[in-house]
């Protein structure tokens, strides 16, 4: 249901405006059409999101009180009261989780409140909306405290492996520009008179005074390279294109087919083992992979499951994935044994585990890999320097016969 603004003409012909919520646009017109008012034009009005999604770490916390509280035997709006006063919560979830209490009371079913709150992964909230039909409330709050807290344990750590890196990243560049600005300029005199200069030396020269000439042109470039890439950082074709390339990186491209692998079976075992429908259950574990090259894949698998075909083959299909995944769906989806569910849960382990290897391994990758272009760098630059230096040294001493 959305709000409409509309313009349109009582049983006199006067000319009326206002708002008024409707499911469409047929609904506006016979509700205003009640009260002998007759609609001319309407415009569905957009409304903005009220609140940013809820951090991970936060997102666990409320989980886990929740299931708790549930457990216990305290009644849903009352158990969402008793969050609100958890002083730890900040604004914003607060107001979300208090304007999700509200529309219970108002009768909106948990998940559809949650929906409508825009706050909440897509994945917390078809686990509740499964939770709902089956009466396991509290369990699914519980296991989504886990997997979030999993989650936020894995951002943490990520983020903290990246720290050292991006500090050798900018002691690189700070290194560069003082050597350049203000260690390369006190040899130039002495080069100029030299008559032959090593290829590497004139390189850094040519280098040294295209940046001073340039200096300005070269800042509005990258202000204007910074702008496109916030620009187009968010239109899908470019996402698909960046993701591509991730997936192709030597190296890189076979830890990240390991992180999507595990982070779908995951979600597919927990949605598939909560009784959600199988096409739900791909839907949504398509949209938590974190690569929007693989997610488009899955408009093809979604036909031809629909069409009647098996999981297993479809799986096949997608490029990228890892072939563990697809033998445990084929052995469980029935086709020798059965016990899809079970067999989700044993895979979605060893390829978690996998993906923690992976995930330490692809870090691991950055600092070497930031060391050597650092160490490149400047040994180029100071190779650049002495060369010419020792061999003016070696021409004295030809001249001199020493």
């Amino acid at each position: 249901m959305g709000s409409y603004k509309y313009t349109a003409r009582d049983a006199s012909g006067a000319k009326l405006k206002g708002s008024m919520k409707a499911a469409d646009e047929a609904e506006l017109q016979a509700k205003l059409k009640k009260d002998e008012i007759y609609l001319e034009k309407a415009s569905l009005v957009k409304e903005k999101k009220k609140h940013k999604k809820i951090r991970h770490d936060r997102l666990a916390d409320i989980s886990r009180n929740l299931g708790k509280l549930l457990g216990a035997g305290v009644p849903l709006v009352r158990a969402l009261a008793m969050i609100c006063e958890d002083d730890t919560l900040g604004k914003s979830e607060r107001e979300v989780i208090l304007s999700v209490r509200k529309k219970l009371i108002a009768g909106v079913a948990l998940s559809d409140a949650m929906s409508e709150e825009e706050a909440f992964p897509l994945l917390f909230v078809s686990m509740f909306r499964a939770a709902e039909s089956s009466g396991t409330l509290s369990e699914t709050a519980l296991a989504m405290a886990d997997t979030y807290e999993k989650e936020y344990r894995f951002e943490k750590k990520i983020k903290g492996a990246l720290t050292y890196p991006k500090i050798l990243a900018l002691l690189t560049i700070a290194v560069v520009v003082i050597i350049m600005e203000f260690v390369i300029p006190q040899f130039e005199s002495m080069f100029k008179r030299m008559k032959e200069l090593p290829f590497s030396t004139k390189v850094l020269f040519g280098v040294s005074n295209f940046i001073k000439k340039n200096w300005l042109f070269m800042l509005l470039g990258i202000v204007v390279l910074t702008v496109l890439f916030l620009f187009f950082k968010n239109a899908p074709a470019f996402v698909r294109i960046v993701d591509r390339i991730k997936l192709r990186m030597p190296l890189i491209g076979k830890r990240l087919k390991v992180i999507y692998t595990a982070r779908f079976a995951s979600t597919f075992a927990s949605l598939y083992n909560a009784g959600v429908p199988i096409m739900n259950c791909i839907m949504v574990s398509a949209q938590t992979i974190g690569n929007k090259y693989v997610e488009a894949q899955f408009d093809g698998l979604l036909k031809e499951v629909r069409a009647g075909g098996k999981l297993s083959d479809s799986l096949e299909k997608i490029k990228k994935k890892k072939k563990k995944l697809i033998s445990a769906v084929r052995v469980g989806v029935g086709e020798e044994t059965g016990a899809m569910g079970e067999m989700l849960i044993t895979t979605a382990g060893q390829l978690e585990y996998d993906s923690e290897v992976a995930i330490e391994g692809l870090v691991s990758l950055i600092e070497p890999c930031m060391i050597i272009i650092m160490a490149v760098i400047v040994g180029f630059i100071m190779i650049s320097v002495i060369r010419p230096i020792y061999g003016s040294y070696r021409s004295l001493e030809s001249l001199t016969g020493r």
